[in-house]
């Protein structure tokens, strides 16, 4: 919101936003800083690939450290999100995940999960970027890295100004009536700035 970390005007993630408004003060990923920002404003950030070998993949080893990263929160009741590249090539391969087939489609679980390990639930999520460079970012320049978050549950929420407003107007020149929906949310959290609870592993080869 105050300095975006990534190439806005340039990012078009997964070909989903088309080319008008991008970068500018309408772009509605101004909106409010997301996770991957605040994980890096809080310091809970690990490099998964240190030694710049540029064939890390995401280990059961980064996700202790990023629940350590964490403190107090890393023993809250957490999600981990990533790509479908990191859930492909570094995921499924992880012995301690266990899939649905495993953990059962009767335990409790949560939209879009389809893994879990040490009991939290992995959500895939196409809104993680798999075009970042090797400092977890989108410059426009590399992009051949993923990442993947780990965020305390009930430390964020969706808090509505306005719900859902559907409005329609016709258009006497062409015949075509307009419909316009708008909402008025914004993600925040009721934590301090201070409280680590989210943390973002970067530098993710697939």
């Amino acid at each position: 919101t105050t300095g975006a970390q990534d190439d806005l005007i340039n990012w078009n993630i997964r070909s989903r936003w088309g080319a008008l408004g991008l970068g500018t003060a309408s772009d509605h990923r101004r909106l409010f800083d997301g996770w991957r920002k605040l994980s890096v404003d809080k310091g809970t950030t690990i490099d998964v690939d240190p030694g710049a070998t540029g064939t890390a993949k995401l280990t059961f080893a980064n996700i202790i450290s990023m629940l350590g990263q964490m403190g107090q929160y890393g023993v809250a009741k957490q999600v981990l999100i990533v790509s479908p590249e990191v859930m492909v090539g570094s995921i499924m391969d992880m012995t301690e995940v266990k899939t649905l087939d495993v953990f059962g489609a009767n335990a409790v679980i949560l939209k879009g999960q389809i893994a879990s390990v040490m009991g939290m639930p992995i959500i895939m999520s196409e809104f993680m970027g798999n075009d970042l460079n090797v400092s977890g970012v989108f410059d426009n320049v590399t992009t051949t890295k993923s990442g993947a978050l780990l965020v305390a549950m009930d430390s964020y929420y969706e808090y509505l100004r306005r719900g859902i407003t559907i409005e329609t107007a016709k258009d006497i020149n062409s015949g075509g009536i307009n419909i316009v929906g708008t909402l008025r949310s914004v993600m925040d959290s009721p934590d301090a700035a201070a409280k680590n609870n989210v943390s973002y592993a970067y530098d993710i080869s697939y």
